[in-house]
This record gives structure tokens, C-alpha cells and sequence, in this order.
């Protein structure tokens, strides 16, 4: 079917068929509306011919980048061109990666040709939804702290570790890690952090993990090194952040009195 004026079957009437023009219309469509910077997305320009004679040639025109936000296309529209059938569609999808931070929409439009009349039809202008770009998730220790700065043998020692999203990505499942020691002097278990870990850290926001250990026996110094990581929706990803140490505490002989001796005077 070439949408070409055609006749009835019947001599006698002889009554023209008369078809619809070639008639598009498009709507525009992203793969993904949330992202991180660096990541690829896809977009859609979809087309449909609602007219009953074929639309040829139909191709679509350069998209524009609305926004703070900026999208870099990867290689070109897949398919270049398409003939759309009456009451048919054909979609045309590009590869974008996404620049900077922010929001932004993509806007454009088609145009084909009336196989019977040869004129130009197109779509007219479309928007797309709105794509929000963020920074990853940007884990960092921003200190691990030791306390008291002196503690005695077989004495309770706290240690803090204060961690930092310094992304815009909100970081999931926040977890410091078991630390290490440094140092003559050690401890006499592994303790794990509390809490174990933290749902969601916005972007910006800080935390904090907390272990108890014990000091060993041997007197000298004491410091601890450790990191935390964190998943990243948007990348499906991990995060880890740089590993730090923490100054050194002072473990020291912990004094003990025992009764060596009793007497009671005078005697009788």
C-alpha cells in the first residue's frame, strides 16, 4: 500500500478512495532520569505516522540540551532515516553521557515526505522529561581519633572515625571498616564498629562509628588505621575511602594494689 489514490472494484459507481496524508507525531524519552556525571544514558525520539499514506525518508533533527545540567552525545541516531507507514511508528535512539551537575531536558523534532503529494511533514517540536545529574558518591575519613590519649594496661580505649559523602549521590549501606594497629602495644580483640553500618548518608552529611577495645599488656604506643566504604545507587557501585591513621595513644603499666601482709598490734 503506497497511499496512492485508488478506485472501487465496482464499474458502476466508480467512486474514488480517498486517503489521509501522511501526518507525524513524536514524543521524546529518556532511558534514565537520575545519574551520576560520566554516565551514559539513552534517548528516544519516537514517531508515529498517523496519516494513511507512507511518510518517506523521515529523519530526525539535531536535539538541544536544555539546562544547567550537560549531555554529550555518543556517535549518532540509530537508524538515520526511516519510511513509516501509515498508522506505523519508528523510533530513533541516540547515546548521551552525561557533563557537569544539574537538570536538564532535551527537545527536537522530525521530518519526512509524503510519498503521494511529495510535500515536507514533520512533527513540530517535543520535549523530553526532566534528567537530574549529580556527583558520585565521594567517601572520605575525616578523622579517626583515639581515646583517652593515655590509657593503662588492660583498660577500655574508644576510638572514633567521623566519615563524610563530599558527593551529591546519597552513599547506601555506610560501613567503617575493622581497624589495624601500629605500634609495641595492641589490643586484645578486634572490636567492631557501632553502629554497623548506616542506611543512607546524604550527600554533604557526615557520620560517625565507634569502637571499644581493650589495651593489651604491653606498655608503649598505640595507633589505629582504617576506611569505610559505601555502595552508590546510581553506579551501582562501591565506594571505599582513603585509609587513615590516628595519632598515637600512650598504654602504660596500669598500677595494682594486693594486701601483702596483715597484723593486728598489740598483740593479746
Amino acid at each position: 500500500n503506497t497511499g496512492l489514490l485508488g478506485y472501487s472494484s465496482t464499474p458502476a459507481s466508480n467512486n474514488a478512495l480517498v486517503y489521509k496524508p501522511a501526518a507525524l507525531s513524536a514524543a521524546l524519552s529518556v532511558t534514565r532520569t537520575v545519574l551520576n556525571a560520566g554516565q551514559l544514558f539513552g534517548v528516544i525520539l519516537t514517531v508515529s505516522n498517523t496519516g494513511d499514506v507512507t511518510a518517506g525518508n523521515v529523519q530526525p533533527n539535531f536535539l538541544s540540551v536544555i539546562g544547567t545540567g550537560g549531555a554529550i552525545p555518543q556517535g549518532s541516531v540509530a537508524p538515520a532515516t526511516a519510511d513509516i507507514l501509515g498508522g506505523q511508528v519508528a523510533a530513533f535512539t541516540w547515546s548521551y553521557s552525561a557533563v557537569g551537575t544539574g537538570t536538564l531536558s532535551l527537545q527536537g523534532s522530525a521530518f519526512g515526505t509524503d510519498q503521494f503529494s511529495g510535500l515536507t511533514v514533520g512533527t513540530g517540536t517535543v520535549g523530553s522529561p526532566s534528567v537530574s545529574i549529580f556527583s558520585a558518591v565521594s567517601l572520605s575519613v575525616q578523622s579517626l581519633t583515639a581515646a583517652p590519649a593515655s590509657v593503662g594496661t588492660g583498660r577500655a580505649l574508644t576510638v572514633f572515625m567521623t566519615v563524610a559523602n563530599l558527593g551529591e549521590t546519597s552513599a547506601q549501606q555506610v560501613s567503617g571498616s575493622v581497624l589495624t594497629t601500629f605500634g609495641p602495644s595492641g589490643v586484645t580483640a578486634t572490636a567492631n564498629p557501632i553502629p554497623a553500618s548506616v542506611a543512607s548518608l546524604a550527600g554533604g552529611a557526615t557520620t560517625q562509628f565507634t569502637y571499644i577495645f581493650t589495651a593489651n599488656g604491653v606498655i608503649g604506643s598505640l595507633g589505629f588505621s582504617g576506611n569505610a566504604s559505601a555502595r552508590d545507587a546510581n553506579e551501582n557501585s562501591t565506594k571505599t575511602a582513603a585509609t587513615v591513621g590516628s595519632s598515637p595513644i600512650t598504654v602504660f603499666a596500669q598500677g595494682g594494689l594486693a594486701l601483702q601482709s596483715f597484723n593486728v598490734t598489740p598483740a593479746g
